[in-house]
């Protein structure tokens, strides 16, 4: 029989071969995902109120009991383990994107990371200071990364082709997508780039 065929599994407790918990706690591994109750009549119900506090019982019910109880107490009970399977999934699911977030920043980090003497990456803030600066920055304009995290017009000259700069990244910083432009930085030594 497969497991799926299993909805729900009721036992008394009182049974000729072995009891209900018995029953029950031999059946866990095989149908995991079936909810299984107990009925009982016994005056002492601590052994099956351990199954249920162990897992292995979602409730139980003592006699004599009502259909309509039962039939309340299947439905919660099914309920219940159909919104702990889609729990499971979504924590499934989440754990599959985070996994695919984690390896895609991590092919970007070795990416940029892995630049040296071309290109350099780098984020600012609303304000226009730096946040992220790749490494390559140090190959290329001489500045450590720690020492590069200011405000982004410390490193333009006056050239007149820097006023674009400026009206390109205020563009930029309201949600306008700029083009390449053209800029003339100074290297940590002085000299003048253009970028």
């Amino acid at each position: 029989m497969q497991e799926h065929d299993i909805q729900v599994l009721i036992a008394d407790q009182r049974m000729p071969v072995e009891t209900g918990v018995e029953l029950l706690a031999r059946t866990v591994d095989e149908y995991p995902n079936t909810v299984r109750m107990i009925l009982t009549g016994y005056s002492d119900i601590q052994a099956v109120i351990d199954a249920v506090n162990k897992g292995k019982a979602y409730h139980y019910l003592k006699k004599p009991w009502d259909p309509n109880q039962l039939k309340m107490v299947i439905g919660n009970a099914l309920e219940s383990v159909g919104l702990e399977k889609a729990k499971l999934s979504l924590i499934e699911e989440l754990k599959q994107k985070n996994a695919e977030v984690l390896e895609s920043r991590e092919k970007y980090r070795r990416l940029v990371e892995g630049l040296e003497d071309d290109y350099f990456f780098y984020l600012h803030d609303a304000e226009g200071v730096f946040t992220y600066i790749s490494p390559s920055v140090t190959n290329i304009l001489g500045y450590p990364v720690e020492e590069f995290l200011v405000h982004y017009s410390e490193y333009l000259t006056d050239s007149p082709v820097n006023k674009e700069v400026i009206k390109k990244t205020e563009l930029s910083l309201q949600g306008e997508e700029q083009p390449p432009y053209e800029l003339e930085i100074f290297h940590k030594s002085g000299d003048v780039h253009h970028l």
